[in-house]
């Protein structure tokens, strides 16, 4: 008798360990951790990790917030962030930190010092923009600036009082141009403009502002093939990679192109991140957006071609 409930009594205590998220080892995190990947459905997540103790919603991405305790008492957070129901990106980090003793499901606590949890899905809107704005001044050069913006411009919308203060980090006309050029397609209040074109320093930068502003109403000329080769050969021998980009928008200005000639100067890129980059140059002069299938084709990973479809839908709405 004593025997059976001896084991009755671990038969409970592992049953409530398991309920519990507890892990005997760090090796079993990392089984963990090798099972999860970009693209995962939330269903294919829930049958490995469960069910979410903490979830958060900003500018369309949804956060999931898993914690998970080992019989040391040390603690792992795992986030995930889904858009359109799949995982784009995922992080760990040491979660020893006193409990913030919230429901199971609400808005995340902050996390603790030291960590680094995405910039793109903080727990509030001006929380966010206020840490976009941080970074993008952390960064000493113009190219880094110019790259947090890409990154923030494929995620979010933004106001023109908020492009207005991102255009105001950089120090001249020109940069701040380059800056608007990359978040004109966010701009949800397009009745507002005149607020990003009255915070250009001269006339000449108003009258630039006013040509982004309106680019995509511009009855441009469309390249011919031919003209697409000799641009194709420019971009590709420009070194370093910022000058490509610089090319590349040098090469487009008020001239249209084809979704096919889109994707033979994205050739010219190893990468989808540097696709991207080229994307969001190039995605303002493309003429044929009904044929964005074959841009979207051109992308190696799932999570980049929603992102290619949102951003070309931006320009064909």
């Amino acid at each position: 008798m004593k025997n059976l409930m001896k084991i009755i009594t671990m038969v409970a205590i592992l049953v409530a360990m398991t309920s519990c998220g507890l892990y005997d080892t760090a090796g079993q995190r990392a089984q963990l951790m090798e099972n999860l990947h970009e693209g995962m459905t939330k269903r294919e997540v829930v049958a490995i990790l469960g069910n979410p103790e903490f979830r958060r919603s900003s500018n369309g991405i949804e956060q999931w917030e898993f914690r998970k305790t080992h019989f040391s008492g040390a603690q792992t957070v795992i986030l995930l962030d889904f858009r359109n129901d799949k995982v784009v990106s995922f992080d760990t980090y040491d979660g020893n930190y006193p409990s913030p003793g919230y429901p199971p499901i609400a808005v995340c606590p902050p996390a603790p010092s030291g960590s680094s949890p995405s910039l793109s899905y903080p727990t509030d809107d001006q929380a966010w923009f206020r840490e976009l704005c941080q970074k993008v001044k952390n960064k000493p050069f113009k190219d880094g600036r110019l790259d947090v913006l890409r990154n923030a411009a494929r995620q979010s919308d933004f106001t023109c009082d908020e492009i207005v203060q991102l255009m105001k980090i950089f120090n001249s006309d020109d940069d701040r141009l380059e800056a608007l050029a990359i978040l004109e397609p966010t701009i949800i209040d397009r009745q507002n403009v005149d607020r990003i074109i009255n915070s250009m320093t001269f006339i000449s930068g108003e009258e630039k502002a006013r040509n982004i502003l309106n680019r995509k109403h511009y009855n441009s000329r469309l390249y011919a093939d031919a003209e697409i080769n000799t641009l194709y050969d420019r971009v590709k021998n420009a070194f370093p990679s910022s000058e490509q980009l610089k090319t590349l928008e040098t090469g487009l200005n008020s001239r249209n192109i084809t979704c096919k000639q889109c994707v033979k100067l994205l050739s010219i890129c190893n990468f989808d991140s540097e696709r991207m980059k080229f994307l969001q140059v190039m995605v303002p002069h493309i003429y044929d957006c009904h044929n964005q299938q074959i841009i979207i084709d051109a992308m190696d990973f799932p999570s980049e071609k929603d992102e290619v479809r949102q951003l070309i839908q931006r320009y064909c709405k």
